[in-house]
């Protein structure tokens, strides 16, 4: 029941201003998917390489997204 009790907690802290960005690490390409804090994908994946460059991409992206929405 205290598990549960904390699940709800965190859950409520999370409202309609959050996204959330996972990402999958490779090799060479990683893959970052975005999210609304329902879990409801926003956007197509994203693929960057895992270097500055590649970060520098993700962060465009993300920013690109943002100013859509």
């Amino acid at each position: 029941m205290h598990n549960n009790c904390n699940s709800k907690m965190r859950k409520s802290k999370i409202d309609n201003s959050y996204l959330i960005v996972g990402i999958d690490i490779g090799k060479i390409n990683q893959y970052a998917r975005i999210t609304d804090s329902e879990g409801n994908e926003i956007g197509k994946k994203i693929v960057f390489q895992r270097d500055i460059f590649g970060l520098n991409q993700l962060i465009m992206r993300i920013n690109t997204l943002i100013n859509t929405l």
